[in-house]
């Protein structure tokens, strides 16, 4: 069991800056409702290439009554794997995103680039795994002297893989950093998400997510409350 200890320990480690980063009165909440489908080719024993769209919708209503159009997205990536357990990788997403704010309200357009690690280890029936992620964000015509966010994230999830059950907890948490990794000053937001994927080899993958977005170090703290819903295949 010290396996499992040491993993324990791990989590209470990953949740300390949520701990100590929000302890303030939540001040906005929302709901959103993310759809999307991705599908994913293995063009070699070490490179894969991935399509992704999704559409985001909010909603002011508790049960999605009073929803609109939020943003959507189509993102390319490409992954090499460098060993059994690290991978590498490299992506575009271009968005669009409803902005319901100030006076020239409407949809702006946003070109993304992104980069990341990824590294993951297996215990027995519980998996773990990081991601690393850096990405640059431009209105626009992709400018990279004139970046409106960069980010530093940070990805943690396990996965508990439970005999002759195919309903297998996922669970994890996300952390933003801004512009550089200056936790102290630039850590933005955080998510924590729970939840699972049913496995087909005949019909694809379908994910099912509870996601709780909160951003700190502002003086207008939002939280968003998220239910994603994802088909993939591969």
């Amino acid at each position: 069991m010290k396996i499992n200890y040491n993993i324990f320990f791990l989590i209470v480690i990953i949740l300390h800056p949520i701990v100590h980063y929000g302890q303030d009165d939540t001040s906005i909440n929302e709901s959103e409702l993310w759809s999307s489908f991705k599908y994913k080719k293995k063009i070699s024993k070490k490179v894969s290439l991935g399509f992704e769209g999704q559409l985001r919708i909010n909603s002011n209503g508790k049960y999605f009554d009073e929803s609109y159009y939020n943003q959507s997205f189509y993102e390319i990536e490409t992954t090499y794997k460098v060993s059994k357990s690290f991978d590498f990788g490299i992506g575009y997403r271009g968005i669009n995103k409803f902005d319901d704010q100030g006076n020239n309200q409407g949809s702006i357009t946003y070109k993304r680039l992104h980069s990341f690690f990824k590294y993951g280890l297996d215990f027995k029936r519980l998996s773990f795994e990081t991601r690393l992620q850096y990405q640059l964000k431009s209105r626009g015509n992709l400018d990279l002297s004139e970046l409106e966010n960069s980010y530093w994230r940070n990805k943690i999830e396990f996965t508990y893989n439970f005999k002759k059950w195919k309903v297998d907890p996922i669970f994890g948490s996300e952390f933003f950093i801004k512009n550089n990794l200056n936790i102290e000053d630039n850590f933005n937001k955080y998510r924590l998400f729970i939840g699972t994927k049913i496995k087909s080899k005949e019909f694809g993958d379908f994910n099912v997510k509870y996601i709780l977005e909160r951003n700190v170090n502002t003086q207008n703290i939002k939280s968003t409350h998220v239910l994603k819903l994802a088909y993939s295949l591969d």
